[in-house]
């Protein structure tokens, strides 16, 4: 990107600050924010830096809660295609970060029942199936479809495809529209208890982040006492999404290990590692559940 189009980036993301700024500003600013904390990790994402990962997947995802939240403000031909876009390379991420989790969660768990195996077939898995993943991730981020993704969104954050009335004040529209999405995911809290299959704990996992990103997103934005409140309820939201974030990643590890267990010798040491790995990642999740529980009576009783 051009030192000049960086520039622009930055100017609009310093402006719509305030509640008495317009919608239109506001909308900039925060496109603006995300896309410059996107651009910013994908020298890192290229070399397959977990962390450069981790935070350009983060910043795609910030990018299209934003765009969800601020729809109704929004008005493009464009703007369906690069939710479309963006939804495709947070898989591509997705796809390294899930692994970089996975591999961190069952090394703290061996660490934690000092049970590694001498063959260690369950990380040699994990590694193989990484760098394919990695050498997609390469390809994609020099790929055409990348390129044509960075100059759309690159465009969108310093020009926003703006409904009418953008010139409004924004402090009273994002109030409202924070307060949508938070009597949202209270309905859904009450209508997905601890023992909900685990896809609809992770469908609800998924909305508390999208509320958290919405909520952090234009805390700052907003002045007191309605900004305290909204990093009041991403802060809730991040609860949820935390605790639920444990055992989804839980259940994703005892899919994985059973999975490989198919292919191990029954009366071999990896077989064994591979049982009691399988045992901790089942406690661990119902655990995270209990917790989930009790965090979800404290919010429905308030």
């Amino acid at each position: 990107m051009k030192a000049r189009s960086l520039k622009a980036l930055k100017h609009h993301a310093r402006r719509g600050r305030s509640a008495r700024s317009s919608i239109g500003l506001v909308v900039r600013a925060a496109l603006g924010d995300d896309a410059l904390r996107m651009l910013s990790h994908e020298p890192g994402a290229r070399r397959s830096l977990p962390e450069d990962v981790h935070q350009m997947r983060t910043s795609v995802r910030r990018l299209r809660s934003d765009l969800r939240f601020f729809k109704p403000l929004m008005d493009g031909p464009g703007l369906r295609p690069l939710r479309d876009e963006l939804r495709w390379l947070a898989g591509v991420l997705g796809d390294v970060r899930d692994l970089d989790v996975l591999e961190d969660r069952l090394r703290r768990a061996v660490v934690a029942l000092d049970c590694v195996a001498p063959s260690d077939p369950i990380f040699e898995e994990i590694d193989r199936r990484r760098d394919r993943h990695r050498s997609t991730l390469r390809d994609t981020l020099d790929g055409d479809r990348y390129a044509a993704l960075r100059a759309a969104l690159i465009a969108e954050a310093r020009s926003p495809s703006l409904a009418g009335g953008h010139d409004r004040p924004a402090g009273a529209v994002l109030v409202d529209r924070l307060g949508r999405d938070w009597r949202r995911l209270l309905d859904a809290l009450e209508a997905t208890p601890p023992d909900a299959p685990a896809e609809a704990l992770h469908a609800f996992r998924k909305q508390a982040k999208r509320t958290r990103y919405a909520a952090e997103s234009v805390a700052d934005r907003l002045g007191r006492p309605a900004g305290k409140g909204a990093k009041r309820l991403g802060r809730q939201a991040k609860q949820i999404q935390e605790i639920l974030g444990i055992a989804q990643d839980a259940h994703v590890a005892e899919a994985f290990i059973r999975d490989l267990m198919q292919g191990l010798p029954p009366d071999g040491p990896g077989r064994h590692a591979a049982a009691l790995l399988l045992d901790h990642q089942a406690r661990e999740a119902e655990d995270a559940l209990i917790q989930y529980q009790s965090l979800r009576d404290q919010m429905l009783d308030d």
